[in-house]
């Protein structure tokens, strides 16, 4: 039985207003959003892999407040591709009437694109193509802050390899709006006249108890409660890269009160964990230690304990498909001992 529940899709809006480089949120938060360029940490050396790892450490623990690390699929559009073709077409079309180029040359080149108009329509019309675009988001109340920070994660981002580029508030409410609109792209000409809560929306949501609606869309989240006791670098990746998701985890900086109850909290889990699992051969003490490590590390001010919530939606513009997508995300969620509901 379906239960069906609609709201405004304005008031899970939580954004009010676009500035020069940020979003202001209601509470009047600055949002800014740097663009990243990812790579495969596979092809690296052990060396370079953990060079990279501890500059990305330092990214975070450079980064007091929230952070959001955020995947969408963006759509790709090939009208503007298909308008350059023809505009050469009717280049190549004056160049041979003015004897600029020969018979045998015109009639090559215009086949060649011909050719390709035809197979960009093709593809536009037999299916959505999108590119995985990752941003990361940082609050706070003061913009100039911001910004300050931006400076010095700039330099460490780059030595990474992550190319960072500083989105204007337009580029980030584009972003937004492919985030609650996923496969679609936004066009800024719709924001004119408008308030930014009706720009981002969603014609219409549609709450039911496996899925929701939105406007033509089906989609479905599903949150990570529970990660692997140890992981592997780049343990995150395949999940980050399924087609048809959109990826958000968030970020937030626990004080160190806050963060010695959290491990301590851990410990006792895995001590039972341990003897209710023995079979799984969990190193207690080994565990143990490692935990007492990053206290006395978080203690001198040298590690953070960031609580973290991972959201993964999955769409889909029928039941069947959807389906399918979310098969393959338990699938990579069971394998790499994760948990969700």
């Amino acid at each position: 039985m379906l239960i069906k529940k609609e709201t405004s899709s304005k008031n899970l809006i939580p954004y009010k207003a676009i500035s020069q480089q940020s979003i202001i949120l209601d509470d009047d938060t600055n949002l800014i959003s740097i663009e990243l360029n990812g790579f495969d940490i596979s092809l690296l050396s052990n060396e370079e892999r953990d060079n990279k790892i501890g500059l990305l450490s330092k990214v975070f623990r450079t980064i007091k407040e929230g952070a959001t690390l955020v995947k969408v699929e963006m759509p790709i559009d090939l009208q503007k591709n298909q308008n350059h073709l023809k505009d050469l077409k009717s280049y190549l079309s004056q160049q041979f009437i003015d004897k600029n180029i020969s018979d045998k040359g015109y009639t090559s080149r215009v086949k060649q694109l011909d050719n390709q108009i035809l197979t960009n329509h093709q593809i536009s019309t037999s299916s959505t193509l999108s590119k995985s675009k990752f941003y990361l988001f940082i609050y706070a109340k003061n913009i100039k802050q911001l910004l300050s920070l931006y400076s010095n994660l700039e330099f460490l981002l780059k030595q990474i390899g992550l190319n960072p580029k500083l989105n204007s508030g337009t580029e980030i409410a584009q972003t937004l709006y492919t985030l609650y609109n996923p496969g679609e792209v936004a066009n800024p000409n719709l924001y004119l006249d408008r308030s930014l809560k009706d720009f981002l929306s969603p014609t219409k949501i549609e709450f039911f108890k496996n899925h929701i609606n939105l406007g033509s869309t089906i989609a479905q989240i599903k949150n990570v409660y529970d990660y692997p006791l140890t992981t592997l670098d780049g343990w995150l990746a395949p999940l980050a890269l399924l087609k048809n998701t959109t990826f958000i985890l968030n970020l937030k900086t626990l004080d160190i009160a806050t963060a010695k109850k959290q491990i301590d909290t851990a410990m006792g889990h895995l001590k039972t964990h341990s003897i209710s699992k023995a079979s799984e051969d969990v190193n207690y003490n080994q565990h143990q230690d490692s935990f007492q490590n990053l206290l006395n590390s978080i203690i001198a001010g040298e590690e953070q304990l960031k609580i973290t919530n991972l959201m993964i939606m999955t769409y889909a513009n029928n039941q069947e498909d959807l389906n399918e997508i979310n098969s393959e995300l338990n699938s990579v969620i069971r394998q790499h001992g994760m948990f969700s509901r």
